[in-house]
């Protein structure tokens, strides 16, 4: 039995449950930060505001709590894309290589990954940001199509679209620059 079940009752303060979230699934979470933002700082304050978020709102968790992580993924997601969407965080590799020089990078990456890797810059910067957060659950965290379903709250066929659209438009960026 989990720390989350032996505590979890309708007594249970919001403040406990968090705590029990805390234990839990703190380190679960920063993983996921960590894959998403890769800058400790930023993780740090992501999860701040992630505990935030979630002592706010464990009141309307409605499932059990064996069943929680799907929630908090969705919690960790969307807050992450939000300081990635502040601190435009995709857009720092871009701007080291253009300062480094061309030739750098294309010795860290390889000639055919650097156009790979500034077209999806490019790519992430144009999606909105429920396809933006299906292609990071993807090939961020590795998840398959049916857990992103399950976490982001829609259809598979919905996810399989994004990830197509996603594909199509970052063929486009490649075909166009050559």
């Amino acid at each position: 039995m989990s720390i989350l079940s032996k505590i979890w009752n309708k007594q249970s303060s919001v403040q406990k449950k968090t705590e029990a979230v805390y234990k839990e699934y703190l380190p679960t979470i920063r993983r996921r930060c960590r894959k998403i933002l890769r800058e400790e700082h930023l993780v740090e304050d992501a999860l701040q505001e992630i505990f935030s978020i979630i002592f706010r709102y464990i009141e309307q968790y409605r499932g059990v709590p064996e069943d929680i992580l799907p929630w908090l993924y969705k919690i960790t997601m969307t807050q992450c894309l939000q300081v990635l969407e502040k601190e435009k965080r995709w857009f720092a590799p871009l701007q080291a290589a253009l300062e480094e020089g061309h030739q750098s990078f294309s010795n860290q990456l390889g000639p055919s990954s650097v156009e790979e890797h500034m077209a999806a810059l490019q790519l992430m910067e144009h999606l909105p940001q429920q396809q933006r957060e299906v292609l990071l659950h993807r090939h961020v965290s590795g998840m398959t199509q049916e857990e992103i379903a399950e976490v982001m709250g829609i259809t598979r066929n919905q996810v399989r679209l994004y990830l197509s659209i996603a594909s199509e438009k970052g063929k486009r960026l490649l075909n166009e620059k050559g």
